[in-house]
């Protein structure tokens, strides 16, 4: 998904990283991280964070509003912010992801562009 690009990579990791060591609860943390796999559309990484947010108590109706809203609205207001960020750092990732695969095709890769 993001292996052609290391800067993409690296804050996706970083992203990866700031999740799990947050002082975000598991709850929210789940919400997060599904929120993140909508964007992404990652059915495999949403299959196995559902039974996890199911876990932790995120109930069948904020599944369905993280999967569906656009934005997100319905939940309250700290989880809606949760979604927000998600929505923003996956919409940065995929500006990454574009730019990257332009450089690749059009030969101006980190090297070229260097001088």
């Amino acid at each position: 998904m993001v292996a052609g690009s290391p800067r993409a990579v690296r804050r996706f990791m970083q992203l990866g990283s700031a999740v799990l060591s947050t002082a975000l609860d598991s709850r929210r943390r789940e919400i997060a991280v599904l929120r993140g796999r909508t964007r992404t559309r990652a059915p495999d990484e949403w299959a196995q964070h559902e039974q996890l947010a199911r876990a932790v108590g995120v109930t069948d109706a904020e599944i369905d509003a993280l999967a569906t809203e656009e934005p997100v609205a319905s939940l309250d207001e700290e989880c809606n912010l949760i979604c927000r960020v998600a929505d923003d750092v996956t919409r940065r990732r995929a500006a990454l992801r574009r730019g990257a695969r332009a450089d690749h095709r059009t030969g101006n890769g980190p090297r070229e562009r260097q001088g």
